[in-house]
């Protein structure tokens, strides 16, 4: 199976942090972030999707998500 493309970027971080993220990542780095990108852009879009979902009732919710899915 083909891996999906990559991008290469360019990122800065605190030392303390570069080097834990090193070696917790066991040798991929790239991997590491990718994954904890994923995560937490899932953690705010869940966030938002509660945020939503206490600020409008069930059926606005139900009729955004049917408008998204189309």
């Amino acid at each position: 199976m083909t891996p999906p493309p990559r991008e290469k970027v360019s990122i800065t971080l605190p030392p303390d942090l570069a080097a834990r993220a090193r070696a917790a990542s066991k040798g991929n780095l790239s991997d590491y972030l990718a994954r904890a990108l994923e995560e937490k852009l899932l953690a705010d879009a869940m966030a938002e999707y509660a945020r939503l979902r206490a600020t409008e009732t069930i059926d606005d919710v139900h009729e955004a998500a049917g408008e998204d899915a189309s």
